[in-house]
């Protein structure tokens, strides 16, 4: 029997038994559904840092609630062939690998069996083509295109954890997509920034800002993407779950601009600090040139 014995690889003992770990999932899910009593008005707390990818002309890191995402902007790139006046803006959507859990069910329905990352028709799921497929339509309005002819501009979305609820993970990824567009220096109209809501089935309320908790049957989901520096122009818009009452649209409206507002001013402080911390950088590297400037002169002068 010993000659037999596979000596490549190292065998655990015969009585080992494997180790098996106490699910989590149906903790998660009504940890996320006590969320539905809090005040529809309020919303999460964001975490945002832009410029972490170093090969990337920019970058941005995006946090909030159970959503991380990471997103990378490379261009404007010449392309080959044919001359064309404006530059093509292409979206990409991944999803990491391990998220799996089964208590994300409107996501796992969305990415078609037992994941959404698993079978995927042309490698990718329905949640990322949707996903791209907004962004791309939030955003490529908002980019000047024909100030980059021939040319092409790719933005990577890296999925970390998509929360529970698909439109607030959309709302998080046209936010950080905005942000690292502006740390690519891409000439914008404008910065873009979206908004969340849920309207419970049968409720007369205001709807839930920034959804934390999946949408059961019935609910009315909504995202919706706005220009707000000037006429706070409606740019993309996607609702599941039925149609919307004229006074439903209003409140849903209102809702996804006061978070888009605070979104934008969010960006915007962001981005002011880092252009500011930029700029003391480059002031201490033109000081060290200039006193280096200045030592070689005086050693010059003496040696004369």
């Amino acid at each position: 029997m010993a000659a037999l014995q596979d000596r490549r690889r190292i065998l655990g003992p015969i009585d080992a038994v494997s180790v098996t770990y106490e699910t989590t999932s149906d903790l998660l899910g009504n940890l996320r559904e006590d969320a539905r009593t809090r005040n529809p008005e309020h919303i999460q707390r964001i975490f945002l840092q832009p410029n972490l990818v170093v090969n990337a002309s920019g970058s941005c890191y995006y946090e909030v609630g159970g959503i991380r995402l990471q997103c990378s902007v490379h261009g404007p790139r010449p392309i080959r062939g044919s001359f064309t006046d404006r530059a093509a803006f292409n979206v990409e959507v991944k999803l990491a690998p391990f998220i799996v859990d089964p208590a994300n069910a409107e996501l796992l329905q969305k990415g078609q069996g037992q994941g959404p990352t698993s079978a995927r028709p042309n490698g990718t799921s329905v949640l990322e083509r949707e996903m791209a497929a907004f962004i791309q339509n939030s955003l490529g309005p908002a980019i000047l295109l024909e100030a980059y002819p021939k040319s092409t501009i790719d933005l990577f979305v890296n999925v970390i954890e998509c929360g529970l609820n698909s439109k607030a993970l959309y709302a998080a990824g046209v936010n950080a997509a905005s942000t690292a567009l502006v740390d690519a220096d891409i000439a914008l109209r404008d910065i873009v920034t979206a908004g969340a809501a849920v309207i419970p089935l049968g409720s007369t309320s205001e709807p839930y800002a920034d959804p934390e908790y999946r949408a059961q049957h019935g609910d009315l989901s909504a995202v919706v993407s706005y220009m707000t520096a000037s006429n706070k122009e409606v740019v993309s818009m996607a609702i599941d779950g039925g149609a919307l009452t004229e006074s439903q649209m209003n409140a849903c409206l209102r809702t996804t601009l006061d978070m888009a507002e605070s979104a934008r001013a969010l960006i915007n402080r962001v981005l002011i600090m880092e252009f500011r911390g930029k700029e003391q950088a480059l002031q201490k590297v033109a000081k060290e040139q200039a006193a280096v400037a200045a030592n070689e002169e005086d050693s010059m002068e003496v040696d004369a």
